[in-house]
């Protein structure tokens, strides 16, 4: 029997206890995080929101204390979560700030939540980096602020969505993005890395001696759906079909396509043409602003993160009104072509040259184009993400449950992270699945799949 050193420290990663304690029955399901629980053989001052970490030689895992109570006999019980339960909360997005790639987004919400946020209470010790990128993706939301009939757009749409089961959780089932996480004593931080697992596919046949136990159980999908219609919900002007082919990628291209045909309809949220030329004329102006501040400031109080911006600005507005500004860098100033300071007196008046060729560019036809294009490519990347995770629900729906011995040296039970795609050969056919949770007790039992039964079969030996 193989001891864990059991450790205890507070929020700030200051010492509070140590010890050893015989092995552990642990649990991590990645889709729905749920309470471990240890007995410690002597009194800890535990609390909720400490930190506990266990580990040995061959295995390690952490979590955020919930409860510790001591008894009697002067043991201690410590009921203790996953890191993924902190991200089980409520936060309030605006819908038009959903911009960079997946990952990014995800490490943005979280670090709001609890790193660089307005409530500094909240904050823990954290460090979130986005490892991989996911370019073209999207989740479900309902928008808080929809404008009644008649009435005007809001400035902003917002929503109000479940961090974990909203959108890190969909990360995971659609695009195989996960939350990596580990505790750095060193460093006095939990560590995330939002990011894919890349190893190559593991491949466990059931019917070999090393496999302790299984269950196999694979959902009969008798309609997966193969077509996809979708409308932009702001008009239903724009709309495109997506068809899955038998190889099981997917375009918008009527042939080579799985029938009968099962289709869904989906519509997604993007801005129109008109509403995109109202955006950039917002941002142009916006840019123009922040250029004049720019201005006003003496050299030496600029930092570089200030310059970069403030030409980035002029860059964007002379994109689009060729307007002919210019930055010096023998004085740090921006100037028009006339050498006139940008908003300095003398610049524009009464008729300020920004405001009229702006004006004229919203009402020009590069603006028109402009317009087009863009909503043209906000509607594709939605209705392509949309259309993915349509045709993704029947990903990996299946519950399968491999035991084997904890050193088993061809799985290697310990080693694999959640995410591990695994290709299961049970009874002559093979399933492409991925890991999705784990129990170490005695041994190691391996879960795989999306599915999530309901717990009223066990294998032999187990609680």
């Amino acid at each position: 029997m193989k001891l864990y050193n059991v450790e205890v420290f507070d929020q700030d990663f200051n010492y509070i206890f140590n010890t050893t304690v015989d092995s552990q029955k642990y649990k991590e399901d990645y889709l729905d995080p749920e309470k471990s629980r240890i007995t410690i053989p002597a009194i800890v001052p535990a609390h909720a929101n400490n930190i506990i970490r266990l580990y040995n030689e061959d295995y390690e895992y952490a979590g955020i204390i919930s409860e510790g109570k001591t008894k009697a006999n002067e043991t201690t019980d410590i009921t203790y979560t996953s890191i993924e339960n902190l991200f089980d909360q409520e936060v309030k997005i605006n819908v038009d700030e959903i911009t960079g790639t997946y990952e990014q987004y995800i490490k943005a919400r979280i670090d709001e939540l609890y790193v660089n946020g307005p409530d500094t209470s909240q904050y823990l010790p954290l460090t979130v980096k986005a490892s991989s990128s996911t370019a073209v993706w999207d989740f479900d939301y309902k928008i808080e602020n929809e404008p009644d009939e008649d009435e005007e757009p809001p400035v902003h749409e917002v929503a109000f969505i479940k961090l974990l089961d909203d959108l890190i959780i969909p990360a995971f089932k659609t695009y195989d993005i996960v939350l990596y996480w580990s505790v750095d004593v060193a460093n006095k931080t939990i560590s995330v890395d939002i990011t894919k697992n890349e190893n190559d596919p593991v491949t466990i046949e059931t019917a070999l001696p090393n496999v302790i136990d299984k269950e196999v159980t694979i959902r009969k999908v008798k309609k997966r759906t193969n077509k996809v219609n979708i409308w932009n919900k702001k008009d239903f002007e724009r709309s495109s079909v997506y068809y899955l082919h038998p190889d099981d990628t997917f375009d918008t291209t009527d042939s080579d396509r799985i029938t009968p045909v099962v289709y869904k309809n989906q519509t997604v949220s993007t801005d129109n043409n008109q509403k995109c030329i109202d955006k950039k004329v917002k941002e142009l102006k916006s840019d123009y602003s922040k250029v004049k501040a720019w201005n006003k400031v003496d050299p030496p109080d600029r930092t570089p993160e200030e310059q970069a911006e403030a030409i980035a600005c002029m860059d964007d507005i002379n994109t689009f009104v060729n307007l002919g500004w210019t930055y010096n860098s023998g004085d740090g100033y921006i100037y028009d072509v006339d050498s006139i300071k940008v908003g300095d007196e003398g610049y524009g008046q009464d008729d300020d040259q920004f405001i009229i060729a702006i004006d004229n560019w919203a009402t020009s036809p590069d603006a028109a184009t402009y317009g087009e294009t863009t909503a043209l490519a906000l509607y594709t990347n939605k209705a392509y993400s949309k259309a993915l995770s349509t045709f993704s629900k029947n990903k990996y729906e299946d519950y399968i449950e491999i035991e084997v011995a904890c050193d088993d040296s061809l799985v290697k039970p310990l080693d694999l992270k959640i995410g591990q795609q695994a290709h299961i050969i049970h009874e002559g056919i093979q399933f492409t699945t991925v890991l999705s949770g784990r129990v170490v007790d005695t041994t190691a039992t391996l879960i795989f799949g999306f599915v999530r039964l309901e717990f009223t079969k066990h294998l032999k030996g187990r609680d």
